[in-house]
């Protein structure tokens, strides 16, 4: 018997779950509903084998990344399909940086049938990105080449101060420089990255790890 520990807060999508994977598995299949990081402990522990359909975001597991981040990683028969209802900049750069991680990757506004391709997967014991996490992913690789590969050194230092919230005035006080020259610089920046907003420059910068999220929301 196959045990499929489901963490979800939307009782629509623990439905669809249970559907799509009762169709997808011809034998009998426990699913177990979790709610706290404890339960989750206690079903890797017990189980030696089975799956686990993970959003991050359920139940304010968010407070426990880097917990989950370790129970990902442990070297056990148990697969994960992390099933993200929404995909942030630290999970981006998370699963940029472990591709060698054997979970699959799916996010609840892929296509049906994309999502059935990454259930089969971890049935299989394999690995599956949709179409749109890949996608997501090839974004964020870009996004990190532009920021240190177009911006100059100089460049990379303001946009930092730019996303950081220092306004122009401070950044030229600070460098010693005219006020026109930062304007300059922010302008030259906005160009290569292709922007036109200190928002979307910021992303950027927590994309290339220049700042991080927390940087910025202070």
């Amino acid at each position: 018997m196959l045990s499929i520990a489901i963490v979800d807060s939307q009782e629509i999508t623990r439905y669809a779950v249970q559907a799509l994977f009762k169709e997808a598995y011809d034998d009998n299949i426990v699913f177990i509903e979790i709610q706290k990081l404890q339960e989750l402990k206690h079903f890797l522990n017990e189980s030696k084998s089975g799956i686990v359909v993970f959003d991050p975001h359920a139940f304010g597991f968010d407070a426990y990344t880097e917990q989950i981040i370790v129970l990902l990683e442990q070297k056990n028969s148990v697969f994960w399909l992390l099933f993200f209802s929404e995909l942030n900049e630290y999970w981006l750069k998370y699963l940029l940086h472990n591709k060698s991680l054997p979970h699959s990757v799916a996010l609840k506004e892929d296509e049906l049938a994309d999502i059935q391709k990454a259930i089969r997967a971890v049935l299989q014991g394999k690995k599956y990105l949709t179409s749109f996490i890949k996608e997501k992913l090839d974004d964020h690789n870009h996004s990190i080449y532009k920021v240190e590969q177009v911006l100059t050194q100089a460049e990379r230092e303001i946009l930092k101060e730019i996303a950081s919230g220092k306004i122009t005035r401070e950044i030229a006080a600070e460098r010693s420089v005219s006020v026109h020259t930062i304007i300059t610089h922010r302008k030259n920046i906005f160009k290569k990255l292709e922007v036109n907003s200190i928002h979307e420059a910021t992303r950027y910068a927590i994309r290339a790890g220049i700042i991080t999220v927390n940087d910025y929301y202070i």
